[in-house]
């Protein structure tokens, strides 16, 4: 990013004009990573439904010589959902929202001289590191996928 001109106004406001669709961006994206996440628990939860619906019929289905109650099948399912949601979320939306944010803050730190008050990526940024914001949403996913998988293992047919 180039730097301003002396004095150039009219450059200034461009570039605030610009960090506030930096922000909408980053909103959006944001936004976007909740939706995910939203999708997925409630997709969880009808499967989950489901499962207990099936759980009553205890269907028990072979699959190459493995036997998995309807239960197991409704939770593979659930599972299969929930790691979709997971790349989409951390792998694409989130790297997307990375990068709006490290935009913001070139464009912040360029505006910051000019313009007080111009810090809102920065300060956000500063207080949640990108790591601990990565963990965060692994952790998220991580921890329900375990739920998935030992609800998977107490759900196998009795032999």
């Amino acid at each position: 990013m180039e730097e301003f001109s002396s004095g150039d106004v009219e450059d200034v406001n461009l570039a605030a004009e610009a960090w506030k669709q930096v922000i909408a961006v980053q909103m959006h994206f944001n936004d976007v990573c909740l939706r995910i996440r939203s999708f997925g628990v409630a997709a969880m939860g009808v499967i989950l439904a489901a499962s207990g619906i099936s759980n009553n019929q205890m269907t028990i289905y072979s699959l190459s010589g493995a036997k998995l109650s309807s239960v197991q099948v409704s939770l593979l399912a659930a599972l299969v959902i929930w790691v979709a949601c997971f790349f989409a979320d951390r792998f694409w939306y989130h790297q997307l929202l990375l990068a709006a944010v490290k935009h913001g803050q070139k464009l912040e730190e360029k505006l910051s001289k000019r313009i007080s008050g111009v810090s809102l990526t920065s300060s956000i940024a500063d207080s949640f590191p990108r790591r601990k914001a990565a963990n965060s949403n692994s952790m998220f996913y991580f921890v329900v996928a375990i739920a998935l998988l030992i609800g998977f293992i107490i759900a196998a047919p009795q032999r």
